[in-house]
């Protein structure tokens, strides 16, 4: 894989002469995954505004998100556990044309986003949030996107070759871990199409043998021992065997 590192700092600060990597910015070139299409994180499924303001996403949830930035306001210093956070406060409007607050922190929001387009991988949280109105007590949940890390440090060996190769271990392994997971939901959306189709198929079986009785005039009321001229429509199956009236005084 062939990648690089933007807007990072490289120092020695620690003993045995390593190197110390701080980055917020990892740059993958898409063509050397020109053999590995499926291992592609430009490829990852992405997330649609609508979806997280749907509330379809848990609180805290780590989304792929790919926007523009509609709105931007300069960055401000806050004071978070008698620690200082910078925070740049910005506005995206997504591929679906919903619009978004998402909030940059740390070095992330050391830079101008205006007017860029951006797409984060696995390096966006959901934040939810409650506001209650003064007047109904209701409660209206609300989304918004957060930066989950502004900078990554690794600590590396010495040279280039060895911070090549750590990154390269972390990179695979966000790879591999999001191929686990797009697997394991590919498995359960078939197993939930399988399911569908099967009741699907069920329920076309049993209109169809329904239909036989009722032309041969074979079709009765197992309750009067009538005959039915037409079904009676309900989502309970066995109830179509019933006229409506002897189906509501058994269900009674």
């Amino acid at each position: 894989h062939v990648f690089q590192v933007t807007g990072g700092v490289a120092k020695t600060s620690f003993q045995g002469g390593g190197v110390e990597l701080t980055f917020n910015k990892v740059t993958l070139q898409a063509s050397s995954f020109a053999d590995e299409e499926q291992d592609d994180p430009l490829n990852w499924e992405i997330a649609n505004f609508g979806q997280i303001l749907e509330g379809e996403f848990a609180d805290g949830s780590l989304v792929n998100v790919r926007g523009k930035v509609l709105e931007e306001h300069e960055p401000e210093i806050l004071n978070i556990a008698e620690r200082k956070a910078k925070r740049r406060r910005t506005k995206l409007v997504g591929e679906d044309g919903e619009t978004m607050n998402v909030d940059f922190w740390g070095e992330a929001a050391e830079a101008s986003h205006e007017a860029a387009d951006i797409v984060f991988i696995r390096s966006i949280k959901v934040r939810s949030y409650s506001l209650r109105d003064q007047y109904s007590g209701e409660e209206d949940t609300r989304h918004a996107l957060t930066s989950v890390v502004s900078t990554r440090i690794l600590s590396l060996g010495k040279g280039f070759n060895s911070t090549t190769a750590e990154l390269h271990v972390q990179l695979c392994s966000c790879m591999e871990e999001e191929k686990r997971r797009q697997s394991e939901l590919q498995h359960l959306r078939e197993q939930r199409a399988a399911r569908r189709a099967a009741e699907a198929a069920a329920r076309q079986q049993e209109q169809e043998r329904l239909e036989r009785l009722r032309d041969k005039g074979e079709l009765k009321c197992r309750a009067c021992k009538k005959k039915i001229r037409d079904f009676w429509v309900t989502p309970d199956w066995g109830s179509r065997e019933y006229h409506k009236a002897c189906w509501l005084r058994l269900a009674d």
